[in-house]
């Protein structure tokens, strides 16, 4: 699925489930030292309960744990390191590649019908969003996906209750999220229709720069490049405020199960159904369980933002290169048309064309508007 969906090699995928792996280890290995310091804090806490003596042996084996459990860390991590983001980049650099090949090989009358900046935005900018994803969104979000469940079932089997109150907001939040999924989408993708609009306009409008500094064609004339840039502006606060609003709303219900460990905790503990070590347990854990729970809920938004550069991506990698003898050596440049007739639809535009343009020349169309020199040059392109 991920590599169809960022357009990656074989080698590509399997490198990015290697991060997504390399994360989720280093999501686990994080948790150690919240373990450490519970079993400490249950040392610490046992003679203040039943007045024994203080287990000064096991506490310094704990405390020798947490200096293991922090170089654990730092390997889990520098190996996380290894595994997504120079494994991004170097994907990356063989999608621009790959781009730049495919766009070799296609026909002129392909860039007959795309513009200059949209092009320029498949190159960069649709590569730089799957250099981004491949590297900070999709190892992160997929890893905190596989580590939760694991934790939630460990913390289960330990107080199933006070897992249930830890975990119970997460259905509601996640589910604020995914059902915005297509608003979202729908959003993200006129941002990107908009900056793709506005593009445009700066293209042509740094392409007609002279014109209009020596006819001072400026105010009016900029007109167009104004409204695409408000308009990018005006897409880019829509997204930005309608997406952040639904995390923070879901981040806001997610922060309900703190209340909710506390209030289930006291409860059992007031009852005599649960040890206070145990209830200190789940206290000190929902600190920090939330961490991937935010990480998931905060790249969500981003990850369907990106849907739209990777569908503009799977567009270009479809169209069909041409396709001739590559082993054929070419001699004489020269272009001819013999008896060339087009029509648009049952509107005759040329008929009857028989021209050449002799190579190493400089052949100009003349006519007036409509003649079909513009009709000609598409194709000879190949339209």
């Amino acid at each position: 699925m991920l590599k169809k969906l960022l357009n990656l090699s074989d080698e590509g995928a399997k490198s990015l489930r290697k991060g997504i792996f390399a994360a989720a280890v280093s999501n686990l290995v994080m948790f150690l030292p919240f373990v450490i310091i519970l079993r400490v804090m249950t040392l610490l806490l046992t003679p203040l309960m039943d007045g024994s003596k203080l287990d000064v042996h096991s506490l310094w084996l704990w405390l020798g744990a947490g200096v293991i459990a922090a170089a654990l860390y730092f390997a889990a991590y520098l190996h996380e390191y290894r595994k997504t983001y120079t494994a991004a980049y170097t994907e990356t650099e063989k999608i621009r590649v790959e781009v730049a090949e495919k766009l070799r090989r296609l026909p002129l009358s392909f860039f007959n019908r795309k513009d200059l900046s949209e092009l320029t935005t498949n190159i960069m900018g649709d590569c730089a969003q799957i250099e981004h994803a491949m590297s900070h969104v999709v190892p992160g979000l997929f890893a905190s996906c596989i580590t939760i469940p694991l934790i939630c079932a460990a913390l289960a089997i330990y107080d199933w209750r006070m897992a249930l109150a830890l975990f119970a907001a997460l259905p509601i939040a996640m589910g604020m999220i995914f059902l915005t999924r297509k608003a979202q989408i729908k959003l993200g993708g006129r941002h990107v229709g908009a900056k793709l609009e506005a593009a445009e306009q700066v293209q042509e409008y740094l392409e007609g720069i002279k014109v209009v500094k020596a006819f001072g064609l400026a105010g009016e004339k900029s007109l167009a490049l104004k409204n695409a840039l408000r308009k990018m502006f005006k897409e880019a606060i829509k997204f930005e405020a309608i997406a952040g609003t639904f995390v923070t709303l879901a981040m806001m219900v997610l922060q309900v199960g703190l209340g909710l460990v506390a209030l289930v905790g006291v409860t059992l503990l007031t009852g005599g159904d649960v040890d206070p070590v145990v209830m200190l347990t789940f206290l000190v854990i929902s600190v920090k369980i939330y961490a991937p729970l935010i990480v998931v809920l905060t790249l969500l938004p981003e990850f369907f933002y990106m849907l739209a550069s990777t569908k503009r991506m799977q567009t270009l990698r479809r169209e069909e290169p041409m396709i001739g003898d590559e082993a054929a050596e070419i001699t004489d440049f020269t272009i001819e048309l013999d008896d060339v007739s087009f029509a648009y639809n049952d509107e005759d535009v040329i008929h009857g064309v028989t021209l050449t343009i002799p190579q190493n020349g400089v052949t100009a169309f003349v006519g007036p508007s409509g003649s079909g020199k513009t009709t000609v040059s598409r194709l000879i392109a190949r339209f």
